[in-house]
């Protein structure tokens, strides 16, 4: 069966087409005297051959990449949205790792109909978890995890499941090939090839970089926790207070320059006794903290705090003959510099050290008879500093 070379393999558009017919030169068509001999005859019907096969490997793999193929030669287009802790690669690292695995993909611009790829890799115990979201035009999303001890590592590793879901012939490893570039076709007759020189590998057409678009902003992920612990108060008076506090809290999970918030209730008591006499202190109140700044070193995060007391002060007296009863309001402000530890993913440790301003001092007094009346003795006057130690646990929901 006589085959020939399809003519529209030359065109500048690059299109591959099938063989359909291959004819080797007559032997009579080549003549002594002709400036191409016999020898260069057969090694062009060879290269003919060689390229014949090597287009029809290529007609094969093209079904797989027909579906994604856009108007810019195959290239696909997508948007991109990362979210990651400040100590993993940026979202510019992850597109490039994406790049460097593949050169079918670029960036879409502005409200160009694309799909999406969606990262975010947060912390999970002493490792990393990434999840890569592929969302098409409709609205499906495909869903892929990879969990790890490295987070550059996690992120490398959708970065390649992304690439295979642009173009699956790309490579498991980042290739700092850049694209080949189309030489213009030299007019001069090509010299003599060996024959059994392996056909020539298709050219890649040059790619052109798009522009560079401004990176999204990445999202801010919150956590919610509620938990309870122990507390010891000092200085306010002059013996220790011992009690107990229960808080619900909101935690972004990266960022520096990102606020957390708690909402506590505390209860705590003591008893002061001089010379027979005695005072039982008991503090009622809710605690508002804001914590507008913190620093993270997995699985540790420390924050720095302002806080807000608001509540009532009961006391009772004792050892006196008319002892009495009087609640009171309590408020203090102050400052707290706060320490998580993220024990499991979904179990917190904390531990902070509130030092608190209280808005009154209150002064106790007993009386004692004198003459005909009564004289008020001072039994104690409250500091102008309180300083609170709690330490917690929580459960971090999902």
């Amino acid at each position: 069966m006589e085959r020939r070379l399809d003519p529209a393999l030359s065109g500048v558009d690059h299109t591959w087409v099938a063989i359909t017919e291959l004819r080797p030169l007559p032997e009579q068509s080549v003549s002594p005297r002709s400036s191409i001999g016999r020898g260069e005859a057969r090694c062009r019907l060879r290269r003919a051959l060689g390229l014949g096969a090597a287009i029809g490997g290529l007609v094969a793999l093209c079904p797989l990449h027909l579906a994604r193929a856009q108007t810019d030669g195959g290239v696909e287009a997508v948007h991109v949205v990362y979210a990651a802790p400040p100590e993993c690669p940026a979202e510019q690292s992850f597109f490039d790792a994406v790049r460097s695995r593949t050169v079918r993909v670029r960036r879409a611009q502005g409200g160009e109909a694309a799909r999406t790829f969606s990262v975010v890799v947060e912390q999970a115990g002493a490792g990393y978890r990434a999840a890569l979201d592929v969302v098409d035009v409709a609205g499906a999303v495909n869903r892929r995890e990879v969990d790890g001890a490295d987070c550059a590592e996690v992120v490398s590793a959708v970065a390649l499941v992304a690439a295979l879901a642009v173009d699956p012939a790309a490579g498991a490893s980042p290739s700092g090939a850049a694209p080949v570039t189309v030489a213009p076709e030299a007019t001069a007759t090509p010299p003599p090839i060996a024959a059994n020189a392996p056909p020539a590998p298709p050219v890649v057409p040059a790619l052109r970089e798009p522009a560079p678009e401004p990176r999204p902003s990445s999202p801010v992920r919150y956590r919610w926790s509620v938990g309870g612990g122990g507390e010891v108060r000092f200085a306010v008076v002059p013996a220790v207070a011992l009690g107990g506090a229960i808080h619900i809290d909101v935690a972004p999970t990266t960022g520096v320059f990102v606020p957390s918030f708690r909402l506590s209730a505390h209860a705590v008591t003591t008893r002061v006794e001089r010379t027979g006499i005695t005072a039982d202190l008991t503090w009622w109140s809710s605690r508002w903290d804001v914590c507008p700044l913190r620093a993270a070193a997995s699985p540790l995060v420390v924050e720095a705090c302002g806080v807000l007391d608001l509540g009532a002060l009961t006391t009772s007296g004792g050892g006196v003959e008319r002892p009495s009863n009087a609640t009171r309001f309590w408020g203090a402000a102050g400052f707290s510099p706060r320490l998580r530890w993220a024990a499991t993913p979904s179990v917190e440790l904390s531990f902070e050290s509130a030092l608190e301003f209280p808005f009154r001092r209150y002064e106790l007094t007993y009386a004692i008879p004198s003459g005909s009346g009564s004289q008020a003795v001072e039994f104690l006057q409250m500091s102008t500093l309180s300083w609170d130690l709690v330490l917690a646990a929580a459960y971090r929901f999902p």
